[in-house]
């Protein structure tokens, strides 16, 4: 499970963006997860809730936006969106898209005391 190192990160990020700002603590974090990204948002908030124990982030809300993947077909330039392979164009039946959007993962955003 690759949350915990993911998270990690994540929770890493916001401690120190809540220190740049002279936070007492941090209320809520806001993270983008694509779903084609592999992450699973509840084992992320599981392990943010872990991870910020004793941290001026403790009972912080944790807010996942999922962003659906979308893919282009190569073939007849359909837009479509995807979640699992195989991912056939439903234009054309065409194979092989190029993956425009889904596989994001960020901190979008934290808000802090």
């Amino acid at each position: 499970m690759h949350e915990g190192a993911i998270t990690e990160n994540l929770v890493s990020l916001v401690l120190e963006q809540a220190r740049a700002a002279d936070a007492r603590s941090v209320t809520r974090v806001v993270a983008v997860v694509g779903r084609l990204s592999g992450v699973v948002p509840e084992a992320m908030a599981f392990w943010f809730r872990e991870l910020t124990r004793e941290t001026p982030a403790e009972g912080a809300v944790l807010d996942v936006r999922e962003i659906p993947g979308r893919a282009r077909c190569l073939a007849c330039g359909e837009l479509y969106e995807v979640d699992d392979a195989p991912w056939p164009c439903p234009a054309c039946g065409a194979g092989g898209p190029e993956i425009v959007e889904g596989r994001e993962l960020f901190l979008e955003s934290l808000e802090v005391d």
